[in-house]
Formats: structure tokens, C-alpha cells, sequence
């Protein structure tokens, strides 16, 4: 192999290898798991519940019974936390969401949303049920929570129990009572 195979074949290996160390030191999803296992870092939680206000519009449930529609939208995009409705399902007895959460945190300090309570070691304090949810149309009528689920990670999701769908004609806001304000720093040892 000539000198400058080798060359190239050397700095492709380096720019891998620095790839691979951001990706596992540096990166969002890093920082994250360091913070939520306190591996280097201190977290607490701020404030209890954030409430987070989200209004659904119909387009975003105009499904035929019994398919599933996937649509990726960003929700809610406030302290380093992306709420993403992934998918809407309709079946007979409820009309379903469920959202994942995307976080963009910065290495050395600050703040996030999480559908739970960090502790020290990894593990999480959930409170989840119906009482973290409300649903109300355009017109303050009041929908009914169905199923509510949570996990993995920071994900969440609801259902209407059998929503009369001409309430739901000009869409309706959803709180969630369900996510936690943490801060966090790195512990300069």
C-alpha cells in the first residue's frame, strides 16, 4: 500500500473516531443520559409541573377508523425540550396521540423537560394518569381523557374517549400537567 493510501486511510480512521467520541461524550443525547444517570453532573428538578399548551388541529386527525397517521410535528419548543406528535390513531372507542420529546442541551449547564422526576442513579418518579391531562375545544367544552401512557424515555400520550367529532371540528388544546423542569450543571472535579 502506497504512503498515501495509508495517509488517507489514517485520517479517515482519526475523523471516525473523533465522530464517535462527540456522538458519545458530547452530543445531546449524551449530555442527556449523563444528566439522567448524574454521571458527572448535578440535576435537580426547578419547578414541579410545567403546564404544557398544545392545540391540535383537525387536519392533524382527519384519519378514516381504524388507520394511523404519522406526523412528526413539532408541538412545543421551550427550555432546550422539542414536544413531537408522532402519531394520531382512530379506532372506535378513542381517538389516540402520542408524542416523543427531542432535547438540544448544551454541554455545560442548563435546563429541560422531562414527563418525570430524575434521581440520582437513573431512576424516575412518574405521575401519570388522567389528572395530568385537559382537553378543551375552541368553544371551553371539556373532552374526555381516555388512556393516558408514559415511557419510555420522555414520551407521553393520551386518547379521547369517544369524541363526538363535531366537537372536535375546529380542533382543540391539550394541557399536560406532566412535565418536570430540571437544571443541571456539570461537576468540575
Amino acid at each position: 500500500m502506497s504512503g498515501r493510501k495509508k495517509g488517507i486511510l489514517i485520517v479517515l480512521g482519526c475523523v471516525t473516531l473523533l465522530g464517535l467520541f462527540y456522538y458519545f461524550v458530547f452530543s445531546s443525547s449524551a449530555v442527556l443520559k449523563n444528566v439522567s444517570h448524574s454521571r458527572g453532573y448535578n440535576v435537580h428538578v426547578s419547578e414541579n409541573t410545567i403546564p404544557v399548551e398544545m392545540f391540535i388541529a383537525p387536519e392533524m386527525y382527519d384519519i378514516e377508523m381504524g388507520s394511523e397517521k404519522v406526523l412528526n410535528e413539532v408541538m412545543y419548543d421551550e427550555h432546550h425540550t422539542k414536544i413531537i406528535l408522532e402519531w394520531v390513531h382512530l379506532d372506535e372507542d378513542e381517538l389516540s396521540f402520542s408524542f416523543t420529546t427531542d432535547h438540544d442541551l448544551p454541554l455545560l449547564e442548563g435546563n429541560f423537560l422531562y414527563s418525570g422526576i430524575l434521581h440520582p442513579g437513573g431512576s424516575i418518579t412518574r405521575n401519570s394518569g388522567h389528572s395530568n391531562y385537559e382537553a378543551k375545544t375552541p368553544n371551553n367544552e371539556t373532552l374526555q381523557i381516555g388512556q393516558t401512557g408514559s415511557g419510555p424515555n420522555s414520551d407521553f400520550g393520551f386518547a379521547l374517549r369517544q369524541p363526538p367529532m363535531e366537537l372536535l371540528q375546529e380542533g382543540f388544546t391539550v394541557r399536560y400537567y406532566g412535565m418536570y423542569l430540571h437544571e443541571y450543571r456539570l461537576e468540575w472535579k
